[in-house]
């Protein structure tokens, strides 16, 4: 393990900060949703529109469309698994 890496593998300076911009933009809860819509429209058009008898070229385009929304909802689940928890919340009494 480098000196410069944290127990976890992550950088020591991962401060709110100090992310990078896909750290910054995969790492919010929108993105995620904004992938897992895309992945719904561009599926559900894809089929549709080889069902109702469109190009090929759009069919190939909507079915593009749902691909990258899957990777994107995949990018964020990632980067969202990896960001540090705080601790626990104390309950009063």
């Amino acid at each position: 393990m480098s000196e410069h890496m944290g127990h976890r593998g992550d950088r020591p300076d991962t401060g709110p900060g100090n992310r990078t911009f896909f750290e910054a933009f995969l790492g919010n809860h929108r993105t995620l949703v904004l992938g897992i819509l895309a992945s719904v429209a561009g599926i559900t058009g894809a089929v549709g529109g080889a069902g109702a008898g469109a190009d090929t070229l759009d069919v190939v385009a909507l079915a593009g469309i749902g691909v990258l929304g899957l990777i994107l909802t995949v990018a964020s689940v990632t980067v969202l698994a990896r960001k540090p928890r705080g601790a626990a919340p104390k309950r009063t009494r």
